[in-house]
C-alpha cells in the first residue's frame, strides 16, 4: 500500500519541487521509501510513498520502470493473483522478472499483453498512474470496486493527480474553491460520490474506471474517461436460470470463494492480522484465517466502557473458539473525545459516518503490531445484511395497498402516540400483516418506518432512509442547488424483488463512498494497509447470481453467510443481535462534546463559511439542545462539517 502523487505539466518547467512536498504530505500512507522520477523534458513528474508489503528489498521501490524502457509506473494497492499472472509470464513468455513485488508482475503484464488484457486479468485493489514514454500520455485507473482512491485536477496548464486531496491541495499554484452542489451532496449522505469531490476543480475516479491523459497543445489537455468494468453489468445480467440454483450448491461454492480469496490475500513479507468484532463478516474473516495460518492469527478489537456499544466480549469468545492471538483495547469517552479534532485532516473532506472514530482506533491498535490487516467489509451489501435490505419489504407492502392519504393521516396519529400505546399498535399489525413482513424491531426503528409512511414509492422511501437531511438545500443560502441521483442508475425491474435494488443502490453508493472511504483512510493514517476478501471479483459476481431467498431468507439477512459460519463456530454463537460500530453520539453531544458542539455551530461559526444557512441550523441546534428532540446524527453531520472547514482553513 503506498501513496502515489504526479504533474503532467504543458509548461515543461520543473515541477519536483510540488510532488517532493506532495510526497512528504503523504508519508503516513508509505513510510518506507519515497522517491520520484521526472522526464528529461520537464513534462511529468512521478512521486511515490511506499508502505513495503510484498518484497520489500529496493526491488519493489518505485516509480518502477518497465523492462521494454516503455512505461514509467507508481502503483498503489495489491494484486492478489499476481503470483499466477508471474507463473504464466514466465512460462508463456519466458520473462525474466528482477524482484517479486507484485508491482513488477503487473507492470510486465502491462508490458506484455497491454492495458487492458491485464485489468481483465488481475484480482486486487489498486489505483495507479501510467506513464507511455514513447506516446508521452499518462493513464490513471482503480480497481473494480472503488477501493484505492486516486484525485485528479486540471489547473494553469497542469493535470495534478494523489491519493488524497490534500497532495493536490498543497501545490503551490493550485487553488480549490468548495463546490456548494458537493456540500449539498454531503448533508444528504454524509459523503461526497465520486466523480464529485467538495472542492470545484478536484475530480475522483469512480470505481473501475480509467483516465487517459494526452497533450492536446502546449495550452491544453484531453482528457478521455472509460470503464473496464461496470457493476450495473453485474447487476443487469438476469440469470434465466438462478432460481433452480440449490442453496447447498451455492453454499459450498461460496465456502470455496472465500477460502481462496482469503488465502491469496494472506500472501504478505510482512506481520498481518485481521479486525475482528462480533459479527458474522469479520468472524468469517477470521475463522478462514485460522484454519489456514499454522501458527496463531492477529486479531483486533475496539471495547467500550458502555455495555450498549460494547462488542468486545464477544469478539474474545469468538477469538478463544478459533484460537486466534488476539487483542482488545478498551475505551473510554476521553479516547474518542481526543480523536475527533484529527478526523478532519485524515478525511480531506467532510464525512459523517461516526463509526469513523472507532475503525480509527482500531487501525491504531493493530498499526502497533502488524502491517496488514483483513476485514469483513462488504458482506452487508453483497449478501443483505442492513435492516433496510428486508424491512423495507414491510413499507413496500403499506406503500402498494394503502392510499396515500390514509397513510399521511396514519403517520401522524402514530408520531404522536407514547411508547405504550405503539407498542400494542405493534403487536396488532404483526397479527394481521403477513409473516414475512412482520415488524420485530425495535420501537424506535418502528417510528423510523413510520416516518416514511407518505413515500410516494420504494425509491422516495429508499432515499429518505439513507439522508441525513431528505431536502438539504435549506442548509444554503444558495437557491441554485443540484442533486446527483446515482440511483437512478439502477434500473428497479431488473431483480427479483425490491431488496435487491436496494442493495444495488448500496453497492455503487454507500460502499465505495462511505464504507472503503472510511477504512481506507482510517487505516493508512497510521500506515495500516487493509484488505477486504470480500470485494473478490468471482464472490461480487456469485452474489448478484444467487436467488434471492439465499440472501435473504424468513425476515432475516445474510443467511448464506450465516450458514457459512456455523461450519467454522458453534451454531448460534453469533445469534445476538449485533450492536454495530457504532457510538453513543447523543449521550456525548450533550454532555462530553457539548461546549465543543455549540461553538462549531454558533451563529458566528456557521457564518464564516459564507454559504450555510444559519438561522436555519440555529434552530436545529436549539430544537435538539433544549428540547431534546432526537437529531443526534444530524448534529453530527454538520459538525463533522464544521470540523473540516475549520481545517481545511489553517
Amino acid at each position: 500500500m503506498c501513496g502515489i502523487n504526479g504533474i503532467f505539466n504543458l509548461s515543461k518547467e520543473s515541477m519536483i519541487d510540488d510532488v517532493l512536498s506532495m510526497n512528504k504530505i503523504l508519508k503516513h500512507r508509505g513510510p518506507d521509501n519515497q522517491d520520484f522520477w521526472n522526464s528529461k523534458d520537464n513534462a511529468i513528474c512521478l512521486g511515490h510513498t511506499r508502505l513495503s508489503i510484498i518484497d520489500t528489498s529496493l526491488n519493489g521501490n518505485q516509480p518502477m520502470h518497465s523492462q521494454d524502457g516503455k512505461y514509467v509506473l507508481v502503483f498503489n494497492g495489491e494484486i492478489y493473483n499476481f503470483q499466477d499472472i508471474r507463473s504464466s509470464l514466465i512460462k508463456n513468455y519466458g520473462f525474466s522478472f528482477k524482484g517479486n513485488s507484485d508491482t513488477e508482475c503487473f507492470l510486465a503484464s502491462i508490458q506484455v499483453k497491454g492495458l487492458r488484457k491485464t485489468l481483465e486479468e488481475v484480482t486486487g485493489m489498486f489505483a495507479f498512474a501510467l506513464w507511455d514514454i514513447s506516446q508521452k500520455n499518462l493513464t490513471l485507473a482503480i480497481d473494480r470496486m472503488g477501493e484505492k482512491p486516486l484525485y485528479y485536477s486540471v489547473q494553469n496548464h497542469k493535470f495534478a493527480f494523489s491519493s488524497e486531496l490534500k497532495g493536490i491541495n498543497i501545490i503551490k499554484s493550485f487553488t480549490s474553491d468548495i463546490n456548494l452542489n458537493s456540500v449539498n451532496e454531503y448533508f444528504k449522505l454524509g459523503y461526497v460520490n465520486a466523480p464529485n469531490t467538495i472542492y470545484n476543480k478536484i475530480s475522483k475516479l469512480v470505481p473501475g474506471e480509467i483516465l487517459v491523459v494526452t497533450e492536446n497543445n502546449s495550452k491544453s489537455f484531453s482528457l478521455n474517461l472509460q470503464k473496464y468494468w461496470n457493476f450495473l453489468d453485474v447487476y443487469d445480467s438476469q440469470d434465466i436460470n438462478k432460481k433452480s440454483i440449490g442453496f447447498n450448491d451455492s453454499l459450498e461454492e461460496l465456502d470455496n470463494l472465500v477460502t481462496n480469496s482469503i488465502k491469496k490475500q494472506m500472501v504478505a513479507d510482512v506481520p498481518f492480522g485481521c479486525f475482528l468484532s462480533s459479527g458474522i463478516d469479520s468472524s468469517i474473516v477470521a475463522a478462514v484465517m485460522q484454519k489456514n495460518s499454522i501458527e496463531p492469527v492477529n486479531t483486533f478489537t475496539i471495547g467500550f466502557n458502555d455495555p450498549d456499544y460494547d462488542e468486545a466480549q464477544n469478539a474474545k469468545q469468538i477469538a478463544s473458539l478459533l484460537g486466534t492471538n488476539h487483542c482488545e483495547s478498551y475505551l473510554d469517552r476521553n479516547d474518542l473525545v481526543e480523536s475527533i479534532p484529527i478526523l478532519g485532516n485524515i478525511y480531506d473532506e467532510p464525512f459523517a459516518d461516526s463509526s469513523q472514530i472507532p475503525t480509527y482506533l482500531v487501525s491504531k491498535l493493530a498499526s502497533k503490531s502488524v502491517k496488514v490487516v483483513l476485514t469483513g467489509d462488504a458482506g452487508d451489501e453483497l449478501f443483505g445484511g442492513y435492516n433496510r435490505h428486508f424491512k423495507l419489504s414491510t413499507l413496500n407492502w403499506v406503500l402498494k395497498k394503502i392510499p396515500l392519504i390514509f397513510r399521511s393521516r396514519f403517520k401522524y396519529i402514530i408520531s404522536i402516540l407514547p411508547f405504550g400505546i405503539l407498542d400494542k399498535i405493534i403487536v396488532f399489525f404483526n397479527s394481521i400483516l403477513p409473516s414475512k413482513i412482520s415488524v420485530s424491531q425495535p420501537k424506535d426503528k418502528v417510528r423510523k418506518l413510520v416516518s416514511l409512511l407518505d413515500s410516494r414509492d420504494i425509491r422516495e422511501a429508499y432515499d429518505r432512509i439513507v439522508s441525513y437531511f431528505y431536502d438539504p438545500a435549506h442548509l444554503l443560502l444558495s437557491n441554485e442547488l443540484k442533486l446527483n441521483n446515482m440511483f437512478e442508475k439502477i434500473n428497479l425491474d431488473k431483480r427479483e424483488e425490491h431488496s435487491e435494488w436496494i442493495m444495488g443502490c448500496d453497492t455503487i453508493s454507500y460502499l465505495p463512498g462511505n464504507i472503503l472511504t472510511k477504512v481506507d483512510r482510517c487505516s493508512m493514517s497510521v500506515s495500516l494497509e487493509s484488505r477486504v476478501p470480500f470485494l473478490d471479483p468471482e464472490i461480487v459476481d456469485f452474489a448478484w447470481r444467487i436467488p434471492l431467498r439465499h440472501k435473504i431468507n424468513n425476515g432475516q439477512g445474510k443467511f448464506i453467510l450465516r450458514q457459512l459460519l456455523d461450519k467454522y463456530l458453534p451454531n448460534g454463537l453469533i445469534e445476538k443481535q449485533k450492536k454495530g460500530f457504532g457510538l453513543p453520539i447523543d449521550s456525548l453531544l450533550k454532555n462530553e462534546l457539548k461546549d465543543w458542539s455549540l461553538s462549531l455551530l454558533c451563529k458566528d461559526a456557521i457564518e464564516q463559511t459564507g454559504f450555510l444557512n444559519s438561522d436555519v441550523i440555529a434552530n436545529l441546534v436549539d430544537e435538539y439542545f433544549k428540547r431534546s428532540t432526537e437529531r443526534s446524527h444530524q448534529i453530527w453531520n454538520l459538525l463533522m462539517f464544521q470540523n473540516w472547514f475549520i481545517n481545511q482553513k489553517c
